[in-house]
């Protein structure tokens, strides 16, 4: 038998009224737990700790003590990293390759380094306000309800999808890349 988990309703506000249709927050259950403050300091924390791993906002980590050698290796990662980042967020692909047409390299890389660098910054943000928001609706587990709603079954029946098409191996892992492009490009 499922397992029947009840979410709470979104109530809305009714026809006729200034902002029909959007979300009654005056009929929505109210908070039955407060977070204490302590545990909300830790949880910004955390938060800034996390968004800063994740998105370091270094333009180039090169340690002082660094060898030529070393640094060279870092440029070198780096250069490849930046490379990767042109290839991922480019947008239109043909549209990319008119604007680089006939354009140096270098040009192109430099102005590609600080829009990586832009987006970091911009992304530290987003990861904080996220993990805040997450660890907040965890804490205050007002949330738990829609959270729960049958995400295991989904990802279960998602998982036996993917091995219909044999996209996983016997560990439940991608195992072709091949097969996911033709899966993603196939009508």
């Amino acid at each position: 038998m499922a397992k029947l988990t009840i979410s709470q309703p979104y109530p809305r506000i009714g026809e006729g009224k200034k902002f029909a249709g959007m979300l009654d927050d005056e009929r929505v259950a109210g908070h039955t737990g407060k977070i204490p403050t302590g545990d909300l300091k830790q949880i910004i924390k955390g938060a800034v700790e996390y968004a800063n791993r994740k998105s370091s906002r270094a333009i180039l980590d090169i340690p002082e003590s660094a060898s030529d050698e070393e640094a060279k290796k870092i440029y070198l990662k780096e250069g490849r990293a930046l490379f990767a980042y042109f290839k991922k967020y480019c947008g239109d692909p043909a549209t990319t390759a008119y604007e680089c047409h006939g354009r140096s390299y270098a040009l192109v890389a430099t102005e590609q380094f600080f829009n990586r660098a832009l987006q970091k910054g911009r992304m530290n943000s987003g990861w904080r306000y996220q993990s805040i928001a997450l660890k907040c609706a965890h804490a205050s587990k007002r949330f738990k309800p829609v959270a729960d709603a049958g995400i295991k079954e989904i990802t279960d029946a998602f998982g036996e999808q993917c091995r219909r098409h044999g996209l996983l191996d016997s560990k439940g892992k991608f195992n072709d890349s091949k097969k996911l492009v033709h899966l993603f490009c196939s009508a």
